[in-house]
């Protein structure tokens, strides 16, 4: 029997689409607790099927074949899916991973969305007065803030069928309600807002990371968990110093992971998802107490300055989130589309939540005795990063959840160690300027400081060009460096690769003034094979690999190449001068590319590092390229140009999109990388440009600046 029926709201039809794309698990949310005590099994099932008929949302299905639009359908009756199981005779040491085992199968399991309800509850007694409850259920119909709600309701409900009465509450506001609230809304408002607060904003601030190795990354979901924890003292000093300043702990937080993606990116304009009540207190009263999916996701986003004072930069950001506060129920979906983000790329790559605790030591203590020992929850996100801040008790826990497909767990760890450190800096330092928080742990700073300083010479300067790009390197390791086809290298990881190649030549005899032939497609070992050349103290002579083989081995020859690398390994030229030594300096060579030899024979033009180093400057003075801008390398690297197009970017803190070879010549795939990838800046000789303009349909190339 139908009850009532009526439409989704919009982030209700996005979990729906993206459910039936992606199956399995998607928005699939599991929540467990411990209980303890003399637990009446049949008393908590009542309590269940008691609140099961007093909220919709709990016997709700949804359909969308053959409509318009999607509904959802309120079910007068739906039988409770209760499974309890008797595990005391299971060997205590085993009972933990398999309770962990059997939750993650409930996850698995997913859900039929057109058959209600949409949940599935299991009750296992481990001990004589140990228990453990598991709630699954669909995003669809609850958010977090509902299982806050519901967890109080249940417990009340059970009390009073402990002792022989009916439960009593006061009837709850319907889910119906705020889905006709937001069909009254006026969209075009929320537009303008949008348009104007992420205006000019065009590619998601990039998180980096590595892949976690084959056998971690089968864990369940994909997902793993990184948690640090602030600690009573400081939860109590931070609570104090919102408190003080007028701040929430949630802006405090908020901009903790500002200024980490900010360190971790290099970018200094930056935007990541956050989590919102959605609950429209003043248009609906009594939507505090009412279930269902309100929360929404909304950009947030932060732009730094290294003068700005932390307290007054938090009070600006709070007051930005309050003014978004009006149109915090934008579907995400319609968010993006106003913005210059490119279809099919994600707005943001980070998502921060800020949740109440689902642990109360004091929840069912009423009722028969029955204590919370602990709570666990469980939701497979979306986006690579989703951090969520839990202030429970007296402690407030950090709780990072990220794709193992992107980062490995130690990398994850780092994240939470550095959000942690943010904190405590900000704590004990609210009026410094954002430059001068630090964010690396106690054990990073002695590795930085004292390990990798410990060389036994003298300080050195960015004048060549590998040391613009190791700066580069240090000041933001997790930043994109290469993007090739499906490949993503960091600066961090390009700068270890390279260094370890380096050491390798210098045993080689590669040193300053050396020549070292490389003859090599376009690609991420071409760009650290050059870096390790030059941080070799050598000088890389380019030989392109389709030139035909008597001009390869002339230039190689005429140059005096010690050594000539090729997809097949490296071939020694000459005899080498045993390990290289001495670093290269502003005047040493850094390489030598050679004419064509139409007028005579091809002639080695000699360029130092000063003069290489030089040009990048003036042309990042002319084009201004910046942190999380993309440029194109497409030249062949025995012509000038291709210098600018590889180590500018490197040099100045963004990123490199490498066209595959031979692509230099495809117009067609030159204006699909320069949409697909975002690339900021291009360089084009005039007859490669017609050819690309003289297209029948041209992208709109959103974020093409020059």
């Amino acid at each position: 029997m139908i009850q009532d029926v009526y439409r989704l709201s919009p982030l209700q039809e996005g979990m729906l689409f993206e459910s039936l794309y992606a199956g399995g698990d998607a928005y699939v949310v599991q929540v467990s607790w411990t209980l303890a005590g003399d637990l009446d099994a049949a008393a908590l099932r009542r309590a269940w099927e008691w609140l099961t008929v007093r909220h919709a949302v709990l016997r709700t299905s949804f359909h969308w074949e053959e409509m318009e639009h999607p509904h959802q359908v309120v079910h007068r009756q739906v039988e409770l899916p209760w499974d309890e199981e008797d595990w005391r005779g299971v060997p205590a040491g085993e009972r933990q991973g398999r309770l962990e085992e059997r939750q993650q199968g409930e996850c698995r399991a997913g859900f039929d969305l057109e058959a209600a309800p949409l949940f599935r509850l299991l009750l296992v007694r481990l001990e004589d007065r140990l228990w453990s409850l598991t709630w699954t259920q669909h995003h669809l119909i609850l958010d977090g803030w509902s299982v806050g709600l519901v967890l109080p309701e249940l417990f009340a409900a059970y009390a009073a069928f402990l002792e022989g009465k009916d439960p009593a509450s006061p009837p709850a506001r319907p889910f119906r309600d705020y889905i006709e609230w937001l069909l009254r809304r006026d969209p075009h408002a929320a537009e303008a807002f949008w348009h104007h607060e992420l205006a000019g904003f065009a590619a998601p601030t990039p998180v980096g990371g590595r892949p976690a190795e084959p056998e971690e990354r089968h864990a369940f979901g994909g997902r793993g968990r990184a948690v640090s924890v602030l600690d009573a003292a400081l939860t109590t000093a931070l609570s104090e110093l919102a408190r003080r300043h007028r701040l929430t702990l949630n802006t405090f937080v908020q901009g903790a992971w500002a200024l980490l993606l900010a360190r971790r990116s290099g970018e200094d304009d930056v935007v990541f998802g956050v989590v919102v009540s959605g609950r429209p207190a003043a248009e609906l009263p009594g939507v505090e107490s009412a279930i269902g999916p309100f929360i929404n996701t909304i950009p947030l986003r932060a732009r730094l300055a290294p003068g700005d004072r932390l307290l007054p930069w938090l009070a600006a950001l709070q007051q930005r989130q309050v003014e978004a506060r009006r149109f915090e129920h934008s579907p995400l979906v319609d968010v993006q589309g106003w913005t210059d983000v490119p279809r099919g790329r994600p707005l943001f790559e980070s998502l921060m939540a800020f949740e109440g605790s689902l642990y109360d030591p004091a929840l069912g203590g009423g009722a028969g005795g029955v204590r919370v020992l602990d709570a666990r929850s469980n939701q497979v996100s979306r986006a690579p990063l989703t951090f969520t801040a839990v202030p429970e008790g007296a402690l407030f826990y950090l709780d990072l959840s990220y794709n193992r497909d992107r980062f490995a767990s130690d990398e994850a760890q780092r994240w939470v160690g550095h959000l942690l450190t943010l904190l405590q800096s900000m704590i004990a330092n609210p009026e410094r300027v954002l430059a001068d928080l630090p964010f690396l742990t106690e054990p990073e700073r002695h590795q930085v400081i004292s390990e990798w300083n410990d060389t036994g010479e003298g300080p050195s300067y960015p004048e060549t060009l590998h040391g613009s790009f190791l700066a580069q390197a240090e000041r933001a390791p997790d930043a994109l460096a290469l993007v090739f086809e499906d490949e993503r290298i960091t600066y961090g990881h390009l700068a270890a690769r390279s260094g370890r190649l380096a050491a390798r030549l210098r045993r080689l005899g590669v040193g300053p003034e050396v020549r070292v032939a490389v003859s090599l497609p376009r690609s991420p070992r071409l760009v650290e094979t050059l870096l390790a050349v030059l941080q070799a103290g050598g000088a890389y002579v380019p030989l392109d690999p389709n030139d035909p083989p008597e001009r390869r081995e002339w230039i190689a020859a005429d140059c005096g190449a010690t050594l000539v690398i090729t997809e097949e390994g490296e071939e020694r030229m000459t005899a080498g001068r045993g390990e290289g030594r001495g670093e290269a300096d502003a005047e040493s060579l850094a390489y030598v590319i050679y004419t064509s030899g139409t007028t005579g024979r091809p002639k080695g033009a000699m360029v130092t590092h000063a003069a290489a180093v030089n040009n990048l400057r003036w042309a990042q003075a002319i084009y201004d390229l910046r942190p999380g801008d993309a440029g194109l390398f497409k030249t062949p690297l025995g012509f000038d140009v291709s210098v600018r197009e590889l180590l500018w970017p490197l040099t100045a803190g963004a990123r490199v999109v490498i066209a595959r070879p031979g692509g230099e010549r495809d117009p067609g795939y030159l204006l699909d990388l320069l949409d697909r990838e975002g690339v900021s800046v291009a360089s084009f000789v005039p007859s490669l440009l017609a050819a690309v303009l003289d297209r029948e349909t041209l992208p709109t190339l959103p974020t093409l600046r020059r």
